[in-house]
């Protein structure tokens, strides 16, 4: 069972799958857009595979498909709604987070009218919810009309065991486990390694013959490693995706997300 984590910028989705995952995976900053490409992990909870997709902040200002001649950062926003728009597609269940402390805003509301039509069930994940107290506060989310929502702290892991016995549950209704879980033969890992811009992204998606990761002109756009696995021959290949390499003075020299 696919479960996507949909949600604005900044509402701690990379957090929370890291969490989940129990490993540092994702990419984790205060940096608005930090996250690029679906990121997927199978994580296992009372003997049960559930397919967890990290993914970019939703913003529809940019969901609008820009003119030809728009700029490369614009036509390179537009790329990743993309890809939170066909995680929702594949997801079975859409988990849509939101921040305890700043509330319900206009963004939630006009996402969430745009899932609705999706008709994929919808659960509701409350993060940054710390103490007992902000529980009983966050009770008050109920008003937007979700059967199910989930008061979690992706930070310290408050709530998330409840969040996976549901997940759990659903994932033996639906009958679904990722494919993943079914491989017993060696899988073989190969990472795709070179400098910003020689290609690694176009060829990562021509490997798996689908437009998997994002692709642009523009260096640096692949950030999180992109694991996917395809079976060729009767042989499991494990293609890994990578941000580009260059010398650690220019690195530290530039941003802090490129550090990472």
């Amino acid at each position: 069972m696919k479960i996507a984590l949909i949600g604005r910028p900044n509402v701690g989705k990379s957090t929370l799958f890291n969490r989940l995952f129990e490993k540092r995976h994702a990419l984790e900053t205060a940096i608005p857009g930090t996250t690029r490409d679906i990121n997927c992990a199978v994580i296992k909870w009372k003997n049960t595979h559930i397919e967890l997709m990290d993914t970019p902040g939703l913003e529809q200002k940019h969901l609008v498909q820009p003119h030809a001649r728009s700029s490369e950062y614009a036509q390179l926003e537009y790329s990743i709604q993309l890809q939170a728009q066909r995680a929702m597609e594949e997801a079975d269940i859409i988990a849509y987070m939101t921040d305890f402390t700043t509330g319900i805003l206009e963004e939630d509301r006009n996402a969430l009218k745009m899932i609705r039509r999706k008709k994929t069930p919808v659960i509701l994940v409350i993060n940054k919810v710390d103490s007992s107290k902000d529980s009983l506060a966050a009770e008050g989310f109920e008003h937007m009309g979700f059967g199910v929502s989930f008061a979690v702290s992706a930070i310290n892991g408050r709530g998330t065991d409840a969040l996976l016995d549901h997940l759990a549950l659903q994932a033996k209704r639906f009958k679904k486990t990722s494919s993943q879980t079914h491989k017993k033969e060696k899988t073989i890992r190969v990472a795709i390694v070179g400098k910003p811009n020689v290609g690694k992204s176009s060829l990562f998606n021509a490997l798996l013959a689908e437009e998997r990761v994002l692709v642009s002109p523009l260096p640096h756009t692949t950030r999180d490693p992109n694991n996917t696995e395809i079976v060729y021959k009767e042989y499991t290949f494990a293609l890994i995706d990578t941000a580009g390499l260059r010398k650690k003075a220019r690195v530290y020299a530039s941003d802090v997300i490129e550090i990472f």
